[in-house]
């Protein structure tokens, strides 16, 4: 069994990350997933025309997100937003599992993380370690990347 998962662990030195595989001759390997040709014409569509709440963000997320677009339909598509996912605010993690598609949950969570980076010091400067209804920290992290912490206590 050992030998089984040290030639794992080598598979996956050895392999590429995914976004290597972009541009023209490639497999268009998204994600470790072959992609369709209609996918991958809406992604390169949307690299072009991004909304403006993406545009802004480090190049590095929206590879991201435009790896998550060519793979849309395999993650289930999009049933609550009319265009691509928005941040609305903060989202509870039953909410998120019990009524959001795969593709939405993880569009939301790389967004949530690039909002984060491009506005962590004005949260960080914001946070008090009072409770989230007295810590502006917290109140702008939830309405900007639609995530929560506790500023008062561990966890």
């Amino acid at each position: 069994s050992s030998s089984v998962s040290e030639a794992n662990s080598a598979s996956l030195r050895e392999s590429p990350a995914p976004w290597r595989f972009r541009g023209a001759g490639c497999s268009r390997l998204c994600m470790g997933a072959v992609c369709s040709g209609n996918d991958e014409r809406e992604a390169m569509g949307l690299l072009k025309e991004w909304p403006s709440e993406v545009a802004e963000l480090p190049s590095f997320f929206r590879d991201m997100l435009a790896d998550l677009v060519r793979n849309k339909r395999r993650l289930g598509g999009i049933r609550n937003f009319h265009g691509l996912p928005t941040i609305q605010g903060k989202l509870t993690g039953h909410e998120l599992k019990s009524g959001y598609t795969d593709f939405e949950y993880v569009y939301l969570t790389v967004l949530g993380f690039a909002r984060l980076r491009l506005h962590q010091e004005d949260i960080v400067g914001r946070c008090n370690g009072h409770v989230h209804s007295r810590n502006p920290g917290v109140q702008l992290l939830e309405s900007c990347c639609g995530m929560t912490m506790h500023g008062d206590r561990p966890g």
